[in-house]
């Protein structure tokens, strides 16, 4: 049996009434496509930020040169040091604002739209790129698709 320790941190920078998702709930998706996704019998560490539209937006600018809000951004971490007690994936970052008017575009709850995002969040993590490669974009969509339909109800 492989051996997998996820430490997760959720940082609310911004809180909005929708948001009732527990940090139980957000650590069993994490923990299962991690353990999923990743061949390592290793500690990991990574960082789920709950962010506005203006901060999203920001980041989106700076890093991607995109003037506009997204869903979410991940940042994966490129220097993995051997000694490390902990591997630090990265950090996502998720619009709540995006989020809550995605779900009602998509005529879904704002929970299900979440995890679906922080879903996708992951993947990113776990070094799925669906805007450079388009076998990426396809796997890591069906990928995510699968994840969802395996944890949300």
């Amino acid at each position: 049996m492989r051996r997998i320790i996820v430490e997760t941190n959720l940082l609310r920078e911004y809180e909005i009434p929708e948001f009732t998702i527990s940090q139980d709930e957000m650590e069993r998706v994490i923990y299962h496509v991690l353990s999923s996704e990743l061949d390592h019998e290793d500690d990991y560490s990574l960082s789920v930020i709950n962010v506005n539209d203006e901060t999203i937006r920001d980041l989106n600018e700076q890093y991607r040169d995109k003037d506009e809000a997204t869903d979410v951004l991940t940042f994966v971490n490129d220097c993995i040091y051997e000694d490390e007690p902990l591997v630090e994936l990265g950090d996502i970052f998720i619009s709540l604002e995006t989020i809550k008017r995605q779900a009602v575009r998509f005529e879904t709850t704002f929970e299900r739209e979440y995890l679906f995002m922080l879903i996708h969040g992951l993947l990113h993590l776990c070094e799925y790129d669906h805007e450079e490669s388009f076998n990426d974009h396809e796997e890591m969509f069906i990928r995510q698709q699968k994840y969802f339909d395996e944890l949300v109800k």
